[in-house]
């Protein structure tokens, strides 16, 4: 099949195929050594109505050939008559060489040069199709190959999209330049959310959306979606249209118009449309939204469906949670940021493999934590897997690795300290937590199983950043098991379970803050 590449740059190609065959069956006789036809063929790129070739600013794409298409071949006689009829030429994914197991159930046999016909013309076209058969001029072959009024499949996207090449009459060739064109034009629409940034200037980010249609001539006719967003439709050319366009996004219908237009083969026709969403906050917010700060370190949030992120903003987490109930369960952290009761947030770093939960062991909860003195008795439970409890049980083993309160983890001896609290404050450090959250904190037990529900989301707005890891893997919480053990969530399969603390390495740690 044709592969297309939507991509940033977007630049013509060429791409030489050389046809080559030997055969005992010909087509034409030739006083000269037998010489089957060669090609070189470049598939060319839409262009902007001003007859530019379409660039990286509206999404222009790029068209290679992949390996088992195929092309037809037509070479037609001065006085109209069919020399080659639809000649089959499949890519094997280095060279182009006569089809011979569809040309033989069809009766067909390569072309070669041959000099006593006089002069002929030549008419390519792809992709190939049986239904092609008789057909001789491009007037026919656009007749018989219309684009599909549904597109969202790729083969119907594909078979949509018929591109051309004629040679003019005159004496036969050896060989021949192909450059082939799209007979016919493209609607691309392309989606995007209109945002007030927090010092009040507005932006336009991409978006994904669903459910694509567009009315043409009163018909509906459903578009493809590609990767950078934006939703495709081939159209045909040489008639006056007013398309209109519909989606949805997050459960709302949005339409509109574009001008009205005669479409011009070869040529792309780029539609921009802006869902206003003015103030977008935590009331809005879902699961998947991007957490980002600008210039001055001001929050905001950017939707789910973000597909770029504007210039001046940088992405400091994804929401795993929206609710309060972090704060309903956790009254540590009610107590210290009582405005914390929007949802959680997971981090885009993270720590793995290299890391135990501690080396020599020790029941905190009972040695510690509720000894007499200890300002979190009563206030902590390190045991506690059935709530958002995280900050609370790092904010007390913060204090339990200072060897406050009595605690016997005094001194720089690592072994004595809760590991995971000392990668998260390198992580604060790094990557400090924005002013009006909680700072980050190592999720327990249950928030991990908050952010595993989530594990397929999460991943793909991580996908979107260069760089980062996703979720995978067995994951540590803050949430212990007695002296021995702590609770792990494991994000191959979401199972749950304790491991010792003392373990080899190979489990990760992903931190979280309340917002």
């Amino acid at each position: 099949m044709i592969k297309y590449l939507f991509r940033q740059f977007s630049t013509a190609i060429g791409i030489v195929i050389l046809i080559t065959a030997c055969d005992t069956d010909k087509n034409h006789y030739t006083g000269e050594e037998n010489i089957p036809l060669s090609i070189s063929v470049s598939p060319a790129n839409f262009v902007s109505p001003s007859g530019a070739v379409t660039r990286s600013t509206d999404n222009g794409n790029q068209t290679t050939f992949d390996k088992d298409d195929r092309i037809g071949i037509i070479v037609i006689s001065q006085t109209g008559n069919i020399l080659a009829d639809n000649l089959p030429y499949r890519y094997d994914g280095t060279a182009w060489t006569f089809d011979r197991i569809l040309g033989e159930n069809e009766g067909k046999s390569p072309y070669y040069y041959d000099n006593t016909v006089g002069s002929v013309s030549y008419l390519v076209y792809f992709p190939y199709r049986p239904e092609a058969n008789g057909l001789s001029t491009a007037t026919a072959l656009k007749l018989q190959f219309p684009p599909l009024p549904d597109q969202r499949d790729e083969a119907a996207y594909r078979n949509s999209d018929l591109m051309l090449w004629e040679s003019g009459s005159g004496i036969p060739q050896k060989s021949l330049n192909i450059r082939l064109e799209h007979a016919y034009s493209l609607i691309s629409l392309s989606p995007s959310v209109q945002l007030r940034m927090p010092d009040g200037t507005v932006t336009k980010n991409a978006i994904s959306v669903g459910n694509v249609s567009l009315t043409i001539a009163g018909e509906t006719r459903y578009a493809r979606p590609v990767t950078d967003g934006s939703w495709r439709y081939i159209v045909q050319a040489g008639t006056k249209i007013v398309p209109r366009w519909l989606y949805t996004y997050r459960n709302a219908v949005y339409q509109g118009t574009l001008p009205a237009i005669t479409p011009v083969a070869n040529t792309r026709y780029t539609l921009r449309s802006a869902v206003d969403i003015p103030d977008y906050g935590w009331d809005k917010a879902k699961a998947g939204d991007f957490y980002c700060t600008d210039a001055e370190n001001k929050t905001f949030l950017l939707p789910a469906e973000s597909l770029s992120f504007p210039a001046s903003a940088t992405v400091v987490g994804i929401v795993f949670y929206v609710g309060e109930q972090a704060s309903v369960d956790d009254l540590l952290l009610k107590k210290a940021h009582p405005t914390c009761t929007h949802g959680l947030v997971v981090s885009l770093g993270m720590d793995f493999d290299d890391w135990l939960y501690s080396s020599l062991p020790v029941d905190i909860n009972t040695t510690w934590i509720n000894a007499e003195g200890n300002p979190y008795k009563g206030e902590v439970n390190l045991a506690e897997d059935k709530k958002m409890c995280g900050y609370s049980n790092t904010l007390a083993l913060h204090d339990y690795n200072e060897g406050l309160y009595g605690s016997t983890a005094t001194g720089d001896d690592w072994r004595l300290k809760v590991r995971p609290c000392l990668r998260v404050r390198e992580y604060e450090t790094l990557h400090p937590s924005p002013a009006g959250s909680s700072g980050w904190y190592v999720p327990s037990c249950k928030e991990l199983e908050f952010i595993y529900a989530e594990k397929d989301l999460l991943n793909v707005q991580l996908s979107k950043i260069t760089g980062l890891q996703t979720l995978e893997g067995q994951h540590w919480s803050i949430t212990e098991d007695g002296f021995l053990y702590a609770y792990i969530i494991d994000f191959t399969n979401g199972s749950k379970g304790v491991i010792a603390k003392y373990m080899p390495p190979g489990r990760n740690i992903r931190y979280i803050l309340a917002v």
